[in-house]
């Protein structure tokens, strides 16, 4: 999630709970790790798209927030050909999962990116 736009760029859910990690491409569309949510890209394809600030406009700097969630049930989202499952649902079903107490755990990464080279 870009923080500095309000975008998402990527979701998935319902990642089986013996990875420990996701391999490179984990996020192409299909993928076999978890189901993925339609981005903030305006398409229509549950993928990953990475980082990609404006050049040259300001704020230069972008903070991108990795939340993991640990949970004790799968997610069941609304979703169909016509509206797929999207961060609003995705959201919606994290707060309901936090509420009936079926968050174990969390951990989140904040990293940094601009595509504005620095002022020398």
């Amino acid at each position: 999630y870009d923080v500095t736009a309000a975008f998402t760029h990527w979701g998935m859910y319902n990642i089986p709970a013996n990875l420990t990690e996701l391999p490179p491409g984990a996020g192409a569309p299909g993928g076999q790790y978890g189901a993925q949510i339609v981005n903030d890209f305006f398409g229509s394809v549950a993928e990953y798209d990475g980082p990609c600030p404006p050049a040259n406009k300001e704020p230069y700097v972008h903070d991108y927030v990795f939340t993991v969630y640990a949970l004790d049930i799968e997610l069941k989202l609304p979703g169909s050909a016509n509206f797929p499952a999207s961060a609003e649902t995705l959201y919606q079903a994290l707060i309901e999962a936090g509420k009936t107490h079926h968050i174990l755990a969390t951990a989140t990464l904040t990293g940094l990116y601009s595509t504005t080279p620095p002022a020398i």
